[in-house]
Parts: structure tokens; sequence; C-alpha cells
């Protein structure tokens, strides 16, 4: 079935490529990065969702971009590189806050929530999830019920760390993400500064 998927999305990128259709050429290559990452071909999906990026920005899409990087963010979270994700994700988030989709930001944040729990920084995961809640909440979508859900189930199991986070989430949810959007960011140059020095 993936295969014949395959098959699909690259004929139609020729037929895009032969017509001009920038935007049918780029929303092929965000499908084959998709693919390609349901497949566990993360390198692949990479460059096709850069590609996909890439083509939006040349003509000015903006929501295909950020897009992109939320895809981008959920393929490098599934090849284990959550650091790499959350950053991924926030720029996604950044666009999507220019562009006012309250809706994309709210399912990035709670996208980015989970990577934030892999690298251990607990609070930015419960931050950015308490953010995504109050968003869907502001729609009526039952989504905003399945992350209270999921707090709930945090507060329950980690009521130490619950009794010291929930008092700040309000007031400073956000300034609690970019905290952990600042340490990885600074730990990500470090690591490429050690490994550029190697």
């Amino acid at each position: 079935e993936l295969q014949t998927a395959s098959e699909h999305y690259t004929k139609a990128l020729a037929r895009f490529q032969e017509i001009g259709a920038k935007l049918g050429e780029a929303n092929t290559h965000e499908g084959l990065g998709r693919l390609y990452s349901a497949e566990k071909n993360f390198e692949a999906a990479l460059q096709e969702l850069q590609q996909a990026q890439e083509l939006h920005k040349s003509i000015g899409n903006a929501m295909g971009v950020a897009a992109c990087f939320g895809y981008m963010g959920n393929t490098l979270r599934e090849a284990k590189q959550p650091e790499m994700a959350v950053l991924a994700m926030e720029s996604a988030i950044k666009i999507y806050h220019q562009v006012n989709d309250r809706w994309g930001q709210a399912v990035v944040r709670e996208w980015q929530a989970s990577s934030f729990f892999e690298v251990g920084l607990a609070h930015c995961g419960v931050a950015a999830l308490y953010q995504a809640q109050q968003i869907y909440a502001g729609f009526g979508a039952p989504d905003a019920e399945n992350i209270q859900r999921q707090l709930e189930s945090i507060a329950q199991q980690h009521s130490e760390f619950w009794s010291q986070v929930a008092p700040l989430l309000a007031e400073h949810a956000e300034e609690l993400r970019q905290q952990g959007i600042s340490q990885l960011l600074t730990q990500v140059q470090n690591s490429d500064t050690v490994t550029e020095n190697s």
C-alpha cells in the first residue's frame, strides 16, 4: 500500500513539475516526506520535507512552511532526535503565531510536549500541553478534554512535581516553554561546536 502511494506521488510530482505548479509540487514533496517518515526512512523524509518547505517559501505560502516544520519535528522525534524535534516544532509555532493560526499553534504545541518529555524537560512539556489545552478550549474542541485528562494523570502520578509547576501555568506557561527552547538551542549549538572541533 505504501509502495503504491509512493508511485502515485512520484507520478504526480513529475506532472506538477512539467506544468510548473509549484504548490502541487510542494504538497507532493510534503506527502512523500510524510510517507517516508511512516516507512521509518527518516533521511529521505527530511529531504522531501525540506524540498517542500523551500517550494512553499518560494511562493510565499507561510502555512506550508509551518506545516513542513511541524512534520520535520515529528520525523525527528520518530528518528530519536527529540531536541531537534522541539526546535523544528518551535519554528512551526512561530510561523503559525505570525499568521494567527491558533489551531496550528495548538496542534504543534501538543506534539512538542511529547519531545519535551523525552528530553527530560517535563515542566516545559506540561507548559506546552497547558497552552494547547487552552487554545483547544477556545474552539470548544474535544482535544481540550483529552489534554485535561493527560494533565490530571500527570498530577496524580507525579504529585510533588505537579504541585511545583501547576501554580505557574496560568501566568508563566510561555516563559517555562521558552526556557526549555533556550536550553535545547544552547545544547544543540554546543554539540555542533564540539563536532566541528573534533
